[in-house]
Order: C-alpha cells, then structure tokens, then sequence
C-alpha cells in the first residue's frame, strides 16, 4: 500500500506515474483505487472511497478507479531463464496509448524485435542487439521510426532471436 504521497498536478487532464510497489505475479492491464485529498489520510481508512466517510463525502477530496499496467520487471535475480523463447501477445492488445512487448530467452541471443503494418513495411524497431538470458518487457508507444503515430489498424510484431522467428499481432485502436 502506498499512502500519503504529496503529488503535485498541473490543471487538466495529467499523467502521474506512481512510486514503485510490491503487487501480485500477474502482469498487464489492472485497475489502481486512487484517493486524492489535501488532508492526509489515517490508518484507519478503509480503502473503499467516501462511502465510509462520515457523510459519505471528502472535504475537497475524491476516490476515483484508474486504469494502470502491472509491468514486469526486465530482470529477476531469482528467476530462472525460460526453457525456450516465447513471446507474449501484447498487453494491452487492443492498446490506445501503448503496449507492452513480452518475450522470454532461454540463453544470450542477438535479437531484434520489430514491428510492421499488414504490407508488410518497417514500421519501427523496438530491440536490436544482445540481450540476456530470462524475460524482458518492452514498452511501444505507438509511434513510428521518425516518432510519429502510427494510424489505428492491425501490426504485426517480429522478434528473431537466435535464427527463430516469432510473431504476434497488435491492434492499434487510438
């Protein structure tokens, strides 16, 4: 649980991005319950928004659910390195904003990981080197190689790691 960050918000719409914190082993898209109010908040809160406020209100304050993505991380100490390569289905998949990109290497490969439109066109290159044995996550953004937007539509992601070529679809749907 994280409690009592002072978080400051330009006027209008604002993208905040948490303090890191410990969550389950499921990755992707989640929920995150959010109370914003200018007054600190006691132990004893209940975590379940105004309703058990007196009143069943906050003096200047909110409680509102917003939509997060639980990433995992690129390393784990503890983990062991997959068995085999695999690579996920984008998360979320159809996305607006961005994605996630999740593969698995069973041993250090030289890899490249692309995406392309349905004519088969490079649209952007998301890894090209050497990577580590294990899982990595990687974020796209929906933009293309010159950091434009990419027009709604179906992509196609290519991760070739090794001399093996695997191959997911992405839905852009801004």
């Amino acid at each position: 649980m994280v409690k009592n960050v002072r978080v400051t918000l330009a006027l209008g719409c604002n993208t905040y991005t948490s303090p890191s914190f410990r969550v389950g082993r499921k990755t992707g898209g989640s929920w995150m319950r959010m109370t914003l109010t200018p007054d600190p908040v006691g132990d004893s809160f209940p975590w379940n928004g105004s309703l058990s406020t007196p009143n069943g209100s906050f003096a200047g304050g909110e409680t509102e659910d917003y939509p997060v993505t639980i990433y995992s991380p690129t390393t784990d100490v503890g983990s062991a390195a997959p068995q085999e390569l695999w690579l996920a289905a984008p998360s979320p998949n159809p996305g607006v904003r961005t994605t996630m990109v999740r593969f698995g290497l069973p041993s250090e490969s030289r890899v490249t990981l692309t995406v392309y439109d349905l004519f088969g066109r490079r649209v952007r290159r998301l890894v090209d080197g050497t990577a580590s044995p294990g899982q990595h996550a990687i974020e796209w953004d929906y933009r293309n190689t010159n950091g434009a937007m990419v027009p709604a539509g179906f992509y196609l992601m290519k991760l070739d790691a090794g001399g093996r070529i695997l191959t997911q679809r992405a839905i852009v749907s801004h």
